[in-house]
C-alpha cells in the first residue's frame, strides 16, 4: 500500500500487490543462505583477490591454519613459493585480460606453520561481475597427491633407467612389465614377453625342485633370494642374482610378484677362475697340492674299500736349476709346460697329474701296483730322453723318479708324498736318470745326511775345515811347479771324513757356495804366509762348483781377495767340471771371460768324461785340461786309454792349452804321459794331498831330489 495526497485535506491510498516481490526476495534470502552455507561448509578454499585478498572461505583454517581474516591480511606474494611465482603471476596477468575465463595452477603456499603445502586451484576471472569484482580462487590442498605422484615418477624413472632388471607379473606370473634393462640381460623387448611366463628364460641347469623350494619360500616369507641361470633370447646362458617378491592389495591378496636381477656372469666367471686358480697350477694348468690332496684321500677311500693298490710317484727334472740360471726363466717355464704335456699323454683319464711346485712333480696312479708303476716309470723315463724344444734348440732333460706304493709304503697321502720324496732323493743320489722305490732304510740315510749337513754347517762356522795341498809336477824335470788345495774335514769325533761323503751334501745345499769362497779366501791367506816365508809363488788350483760359475759377483769377489792379500792373479787357478759346462748360459760365459781378463787361469777338471759338446773349447777362455784320471788308471794295460789319453794331449796342445794328469800313480804311467807330451801331472806317485807344513817339507825334499831350487 502506497499513500499520497491529492488536494488539501484530501489523501489517496493506492494498493499494489507485492507477493511475488516478497516471495522474489525471500527466495533469494534462501538462495543466498544456502550459497553461503555451502561455502562455509565446503571442504575446498574460496578466495577473492584483486590486489589484495578480499575474502576467504572458512575452509582456509584447516587448509593452511589461517583464521579468513588472518589469511585476508596476508600478502598474497611473500605467502606463495618463490619457485612458483616467475609463472604463477604472468598467468594470473593473462587471465586478468580474458573476462570469463578460467585456468587452473598448482603451487606451493606457506602454511601458518611455516610448512610449504601444494594447492591445485581453479582461478576465474570475475572482475567485471558485479558484486564480484575479483579473481576468485577454488583450492584444495594436493600436498599428499603431489608427493605420491613424486614417488610413482620416481618410481618410474628408477624403473627404466635401473641398471638391475625389473620384471613384473600379475598373481598368475603373466609377465605385465619389464624395463629397459631387462631387455639387455634377455635380449627380449618388452613385446616379446607381455603376457608370457618368466619359466622361458630359465636354463635346464636347475632342477624342478629348485622352483618349487622357491615358490614355497615365497608363500611363506613373501620375498625370496638366489642365483640362477638364464637362457637369453639368442641362447646364451648368463649368470643372475634375483630377488623376487610378492605384492599384495589392500585385502591382503596377492596382486603381483616383482623380480629384480643382476647380470653376475662375469661374477661367476671369476670365481671360476679363482677356483680354478685356487687348484691348478698357473703355469702347466695341472692339479696343484691341494687338489692332488682331495684326489689322493678319494682315491685311498676306494683302495681300502676295494682293497686295491695304488701307487705315488714323485719325480723332478735333473739340473733343472742349472738350465733356469743358464738359459733363463722363462726358457725353464717353456721346459715344464712341454715336460708336464708329456707326463698327461702318458698317463690315464683316472690318473692325477700334479705339479707341486719348481720342477717337482706327482703322479697319482689308482689301482696301480708295483709292477705298473715301474712300467709307468720306465715309460716316463724313456720319453724324457726325447729332447725338448726350447727356445728353438733342443734340449734334453731326464727325470730321476720316487715310488711309493699304498698300503706298504704308506695309510695317507702325506706318508706316501713324504716316502715318494724320500725315494726320490734316493734316485739323485745314485746318479739321477732312474727311478727307485721307496725302502724303509732310506730314511736312517737321510737322517744321517741332514745330521752330516748340519755339522757341516757347524764345521764351517768353527774352523774346523783345512786346505790340503797336492803337488803338480812339471814331467819334463819333475819339478814341483804347482798345487791343487783340496778340501779336508778332521772331525773332532770321527776323524777325518772323506770328501767323498761330504761334498755330495754340499752340492744338494747352498753350502757349496760358501765353502768355495771359503776355500778361495784360504789359499790366499795361505798364499801370503808361504810368500812371508820367503817361499817362491806357486800358482794354487782351487775346484769350484757349477753353481759358484753363475754368480755374477764371483770375478769381483776373487779380485777382491787377491787385492786385500796383494797377489798377482796367476797365482789361483780354478778348475771347474766338464759337465758343468753341459749347459754354459749366457751368466756363465761372461763370468769365466771376466776372470780371463783378470788374469786367472781356468781349467777344466775331469776331462773326457763328459757329455756335452766340444764347441765350449774354443768358445770359453780356457788356459788347461785336466786329463781324468779314469783313462790314467788303466793306462799301462789298456791300449784304448793310452789313445784317449794322446788324443787330449793332442787336443789341448792344439788350441794352446796345458795338459794335466791327475791320477798318476806308477812309474809306467808317468813315462806313458811324458812320451805322449803331457806337460804336468799328479797323483799319488808324486804325493798324497798334506796340509801346508807337510807340503812345504815335501816340496823342498823334491826340489833338492831333483837337483834344482824352489822356483
Amino acid at each position: 500500500m502506497v499513500a499520497f495526497q491529492t488536494a488539501p485535506g484530501l489523501v489517496a491510498v493506492a494498493f499494489a500487490d507485492i507477493t511475488e516481490r516478497r516471495r522474489a526476495e525471500t527466495a533469494l534470502h534462501d538462495s543466498e543462505q544456502r550459497f553461503r552455507a555451502m561455502i562455509e561448509h565446503a571442504p575446498d578454499g574460496i578466495a577473492l583477490f584483486n590486489g589484495s585478498i578480499r575474502y576467504a572461505s572458512p575452509a582456509v583454517s584447516h587448509l593452511l591454519g589461517y583464521t579468513p581474516e588472518e589469511a585476508m591480511a596476508l600478502d598474497p606474494e611473500q605467502a606463495t613459493h618463490p619457485d612458483d611465482l616467475p609463472w604463477l603471476l604472468p598467468l594470473l596477468d593473462e587471465l586478468t585480460q580474458r573476462p570469463g575465463d578460467v585456468v587452473s595452477a598448482r603451487y606451493r603456499f606457506r602454511h601458518k606453520d611455516g610448512s610449504w603445502r601444494w594447492l591445485e586451484s581453479t582461478i576465474s576471472n570475475l572482475l567485471h561481475a558485479p558484486v564480484v569484482n575479483a579473481l576468485v580462487f577454488n583450492f584444495r590442498d594436493v600436498t599428499e597427491r603431489q608427493q605420491a605422484e613424486a614417488h610413482l615418477r620416481l618410481a618410474a624413472a628408477v624403473f627404466e633407467a635401473a641398471r638391475d632388471a625389473i620384471m613384473v607379473t600379475d598373481s598368475k606370473w603373466n609377465i605385465v612389465a619389464v624395463n629397459p634393462a631387462f631387455s639387455t640381460l634377455t635380449g627380449y623387448a618388452e613385446s616379446e614377453v607381455h603376457g608370457r611366463k618368466p619359466l622361458l628364460l630359465w636354463a635346464e641347469r636347475q632342477p624342478p625342485a629348485y622352483f618349487e623350494s622357491m615358490a614355497r619360500t615365497l608363500a611363506v616369507a613373501g620375498v625370496w633370494q638366489g642365483e640362477f641361470w638364464a637362457r637369453r633370447k639368442d641362447g646364451e646362458r648368463r649368470a643372475a642374482l634375483a630377488s623376487l617378491g610378492t605384492v599384495r592389495d589392500a585385502n591382503g591378496t596377492i596382486s603381483h610378484h616383482v623380480g629384480v636381477a643382476t647380470d653376475i656372469t662375469a661374477l661367476k666367471i671369476a670365481e671360476q677362475r679363482i677356483e680354478h686358480q685356487a687348484y691348478y697350477d698357473a703355469l702347466t694348468d695341472l692339479p696343484n697340492r691341494s687338489l692332488l690332496a682331495q684326489h689322493a684321500e678319494l682315491a685311498l677311500a676306494r683302495a681300502t674299500r676295494q682293497r686295491s693298490a695304488l701307487a705315488l710317484l714323485f719325480l723332478d727334472l735333473d739340473q733343472f736349476k742349472e738350465v733356469n740360471d743358464s738359459l733363463g726363466h722363462a726358457e725353464g717355464d717353456a721346459l715344464l709346460v712341454q715336460a708336464a704335456a708329456r707326463l698327461q699323454e702318458i698317463t690315464r683319464g683316472e690318473d692325477t697329474v700334479c705339479r707341486l711346485g719348481g720342477d717337482e712333480f706327482v703322479l697319482l696312479l689308482p689301482g696301480t701296483a708295483q709292477d705298473g708303476a715301474l712300467r709307468v716309470a720306465d715309460k716316463l723315463l724313456t720319453a724324457f730322453r726325447q729332447p725338448f724344444m726350447v727356445a728353438c734348440h733342443p734340449l734334453r732333460a731326464t727325470v730321476s723318479i720316487g715310488i711309493a706304493l699304498y698300503p706298504n709304503d704308506g695309510n695317507s697321502f702325506a706318508e706316501l708324498l713324504k716316502n715318494a720324496d724320500t725315494a726320490l732323493y734316493q734316485a739323485k743320489q745314485e746318479g739321477r736318470n732312474t727311478r727307485v722305490f721307496y725302502d724303509r732304510q732310506m730314511n736312517a740315510a737321510i737322517l744321517q745326511r741332514l745330521v752330516l749337513e748340519s755339522e757341516l754347517r757347524q764345521a764351517l762356522a768353527s774352523g774346523q775345515l783345512r786346505a790340503y795341498y797336492q803337488p803338480k809336477i812339471r814331467l819334463s824335470d819333475g819339478q814341483t811347479v804347482g798345487a791343487e788345495a783340496l778340501l779336508r774335514w778332521p772331525h773332532p769325533e770321527h776323524g777325518m771324513i772323506p770328501p767323498g761323503r761330504f761334498i755330495p751334501v754340499a752340492e744338494t745345499s747352498d753350502l757349496i757356495v760358501e765353502l768355495g769362497v771359503w776355500m778361495l779366501g784360504e789359499v790366499c791367506r795361505q798364499l801370503v804366509r808361504w810368500r812371508a816365508a820367503g817361499l817362491p809363488m806357486l800358482p794354487v788350483a782351487v775346484n769350484l762348483a757349477a753353481r759358484h760359475f753363475r754368480q755374477p759377483d764371483l770375478a769381483d769377489c776373487i779380485r777382491g781377495l787377491l787385492e786385500a792379500s796383494a797377489l798377482p792373479a796367476q797365482a789361483l787357478e780354478l778348475e771347474l767340471t766338464e759337465s758343468s759346462l753341459l749347459e754354459a748360459g749366457p751368466q756363465t760365459a761372461e763370468t769365466l771371460q771376466a776372470l780371463e781378463e783378470l788374469g786367472v787361469g781356468l781349467a777344466i777338471d775331469d776331462f773326457g768324461t763328459g757329455y756335452s759338446s766340444l764347441s765350449y773349447l774354443k768358445r770359453l777362455p780356457l788356459s788347461a785340461l785336466k786329463i781324468d784320471q779314469s783313462f790314467v788308471r788303466d793306462l799301462v794295460s789298456d791300449p784304448d786309454d793310452r789313445t784317449i789319453a794322446a788324443a787330449i794331449v793332442a787336443l789341448g796342445h792344439g788350441l794352446g792349452l796345458k795338459v794335466i794328469a791327475e791320477g798318476v800313480e806308477t812309474a809306467e804311467q808317468q813315462c806313458i804321459l811324458l812320451d805322449q807330451g803331457c806337460d804336468l801331472a799328479q797323483g799319488y806317485w808324486f804325493g798324497h794331498p798334506l796340509p801346508p807344513e807337510a807340503f812345504v817339507t815335501a816340496w823342498r825334499a823334491s826340489s833338492t831330489r831333483s837337483g834344482l831350487p824352489l822356483e
